[in-house]
């Protein structure tokens, strides 16, 4: 997926002397994903939607413009998850039920074993669905082992405390699930020999880090907070629709088989969290 550049408004390296027992209690949570891993399989259940349906079709191809068989393309709504297959030559075509609060912006995912995961984005205007025209042709890029596929980060996340029905540009797909995100992977011998960077691309919306909220997105050793960089997340555009944010962090002071974990949290703003989503969370290991 392509990602925009993006300036940090601030980057901290914190030496701490121990660790604090809100920190502690989000690291026990902690799963560690492997490059090249996930648990979302194809087999995984969903929902198919009863009564009257919208009908949204495109078509998943490789990086060599071959039809993809098999690919797994889900919307989450709610409590509910919608989802279709791609057929041999590629083609799908994914129901929704028509009678739902949709918000203006929606989005999915378009997920293969063995390729990145790709954003399908949707709108809701003037009483009927439409399919973004970016969406309708889907190109899967395969996996390396510089990618960490995050187990949780393909699944829709919503952080903050509560569901802002009250305006369609900010409305939620989903419920809040808490207030940070959290997962992690192990720092290889191997990986340390080749990268010395990571950078964590995810799709968000209603992210408001740069004026007042402070969102922040961060990497850590797991059960170690001495050593913690931490960056503002990117904010998401006004309209209330997705995009594309990329947050690079060093990993020089990381060591061969460190457990680095990627945590992300919503800001409390006079006793408010921030609501925001986001989803297709993956790391890109690079050297610099």
């Amino acid at each position: 997926m392509q990602m925009r550049t993006v300036i940090p408004i601030f980057i901290s390296l914190i030496m701490l002397n121990g660790c604090g027992g809100e920190s502690a209690k989000i690291q026990e949570s902690v799963t560690y994903a492997q490059p090249l891993h996930s648990s979302l399989t194809q087999s995984q259940s969903g929902t198919q939607p009863q009564g009257e349906k919208w009908s949204v079709s495109g078509q998943v191809f490789d990086a060599s413009g071959q039809p993809i068989a098999q690919a797994k393309i889900y919307v989450q709504l709610g409590e509910h998850n919608y989802y279709a297959h791609s057929q041999a030559d590629g083609r799908y075509t994914l129901y929704l039920p028509r009678e739902y609060d949709y918000p203006d912006h929606i989005a999915g995912t378009v997920w293969m074993e063995g390729y990145q995961p790709e954003i399908l984005l949707l709108s809701h205007q003037n009483q009927h669905l439409y399919i973004d025209q970016h969406s309708h042709l889907v190109q899967l890029k395969p996996l390396t082992e510089a990618h960490v596929v995050f187990q949780q980060g393909l699944h829709l996340i919503h952080l903050g405390d509560d569901s802002l029905v009250k305006n369609p540009e900010t409305r939620i797909q989903t419920a809040p699930q808490g207030l940070v995100w959290s997962d992690g992977f192990q720092y290889t011998q191997a990986l340390q020999k080749q990268y010395n960077q990571l950078c964590i691309q995810l799709y968000g919306k209603g992210i408001q880090s740069q004026y007042a909220n402070q969102d922040k997105i961060s990497i850590s050793r797991k059960n170690d907070l001495r050593l913690s960089i931490t960056q503002l997340l990117s904010d998401s555009p006004s309209s209330g629709a997705y995009s594309a944010n990329e947050h690079c962090f060093p990993l020089r002071h990381f060591q061969v088989n460190d457990h680095i974990q990627v945590q992300i949290k919503s800001h409390t703003l006079d006793t408010d969290q921030d609501n925001f989503e986001m989803l297709n969370i993956v790391g890109v290991l690079r050297k610099i």
